[in-house]
């Protein structure tokens, strides 16, 4: 199990909504991160936003490889 990594956190539930106008409603909820919410609409402002952002996935990534993929 991969818990208590850096920027890993646990997956509660998947939820997907049968009466939907989408082609499909899936929903993933996760434990409570403690980070701000992200709001789609100034996700990405700037670079150095990005970076950040892409820095934290990569370093969830290089943790879940050191654990299961060696």
């Amino acid at each position: 199990m991969l818990c208590g990594g850096p920027n890993i956190i646990k997956l509660l539930d998947t939820v997907e909504e049968d009466d939907c106008s989408n082609a499909s409603c899936k929903y993933l909820v996760f434990e409570p991160g403690g980070a701000p919410t992200i709001d789609s609409d100034t996700f990405a402002s700037n670079l150095e936003d990005l970076q950040i952002y892409f820095y934290q996935a990569l370093a969830a990534l290089d943790y879940a490889h050191s654990q299961v993929c060696s």
